[in-house]
């Protein structure tokens, strides 16, 4: 399968992940759920794991032996918005993600660019959908200076997005499981959309990695980024951020 740098995504699913023995497992990223939905009057929704997880990834310097880059991803709810279909429910989600990031803080040097987790079904539109996250995205590059990544795939984006090419600029994070397969299935967009990071394993009958080191439950997804530890270490804002291969479509 090629010398890939791998990394994880994880969740409450996950909980006291050792991150210390993932990282002893070769593993070079971690990516930890912060939030889900929209913020409303009682509050919004924040992963119960997500704090802790983060103060012990911020303290392991992806610079220095046994560090690991850091990433948070919002998970999407555009199934459950208050606020109909379109930009504005984007928009109030993106600002709910980004006011947990801002409490938490470490989100620059060290800190992968921040997701947005597209992959659940709603009644909206391809058009609506597209405006949905359009918003999303346009907030985080306002609250938090940086652009944002999009976490999707083929099959999500042919249903919700209708083949929708006016992102193949941003940031891709793909998810297609294989066992065997060199590369990701292609995004339908009827263009060239280069991954940055491939979620090529999960749990279940989709698990093709096996048990990761410090990592309680066996169901967990493994992922692959595109290019080296310099372009890595670019989109993390450490390093030479002209870097390369950070959107490049593999090896």
């Amino acid at each position: 399968m090629g010398d890939w740098i791998q990394g994880l995504d994880i969740a409450q699913y996950q909980p006291n992940t050792d991150f210390s023995a993932v990282s002893d497992g070769g593993f070079r990223f971690v990516f930890a759920k912060a939030t889900e939905g929209a913020k409303s009057r009682g509050g919004g929704y924040v992963d119960p794991t997500f704090r802790d997880n983060w103060a012990k990834l911020v303290a392991l310097d992806p610079r220095k032996r046994g560090g690991l880059y850091r990433g948070a991803y919002h998970f999407a709810r555009p199934d459950h918005s208050k606020r109909g279909c379109g930009r504005a429910a984007g928009v109030a989600e993106a600002q709910w993600f980004c006011e947990v990031l801002k409490k938490v803080g470490d989100c620059r040097e060290g800190c992968l660019p921040p997701v947005l987790d597209y992959e659940k079904s709603n009644n909206c539109s391809p058009a609506d959908n597209a405006k949905w996250i359009r918003g999303f995205l346009d907030t985080i590059q306002h609250e938090l200076g940086r652009p944002g990544m999009l976490y999707t795939g083929p099959k999500v984006w042919r249903s919700q997005l209708g083949g929708c090419a006016d992102f193949i600029d941003e940031l891709l994070w793909v998810v297609t499981w294989s066992k065997s397969k060199p590369e990701p299935a292609p995004m339908p967009v009827g263009a060239d959309w280069p991954w940055t990071f491939w979620q090529w394993s999960a749990g279940g009958s989709n698990n093709y990695y096996g048990q990761v080191p410090g990592v309680m439950n066996k169901d967990c997804d493994i992922d692959r980024f595109s290019g080296d530890e310099a372009a890595l270490a670019a989109l993390a804002l450490l390093g030479d951020r002209t870097q390369g291969a950070t959107t490049g479509a593999g090896r």
